[in-house]
């Protein structure tokens, strides 16, 4: 549930923070309501001046992709993982999953 709340660091022009994905971030609360609490902060996020621009810093220096076309690309390969192992259909939004092929 980590994935939300980096972004959300990353848009708002922060630096990449791994220690979230060692954080509990449901606790005692619902995996969906956690996850629908995250969508609405990192769709706030986005709209932060520059953020549709900024790309992944890379580990060994230099820039990588646009973080808006990773975070898209990252919320579509996880939602089919999860529907396959959930026994769902993995068709997916056609304009999501078409925007990942054109990036």
């Amino acid at each position: 549930m980590a994935g939300n709340p980096y972004y959300v660091i990353l848009a708002q022009g922060g630096a990449p923070d791994f220690s979230l994905f060692a954080q509990d971030h449901i606790g005692e609360r619902q995996p969906g309501e956690v996850y629908a609490e995250g969508a609405k902060e990192v769709l706030a996020a986005w709209q932060t001046q520059g953020a549709l621009e900024r790309r992944m810093p890379l580990p060994g220096g230099g820039l990588g992709p646009r973080l808006p076309d990773l975070h898209l690309l990252e919320a579509v390969l996880h939602g089919w993982g999860l529907a396959t192992a959930t026994g769902q259909d993995r068709v997916g939004d056609p304009g999501a999953v078409e925007a990942v092929f054109r990036t």
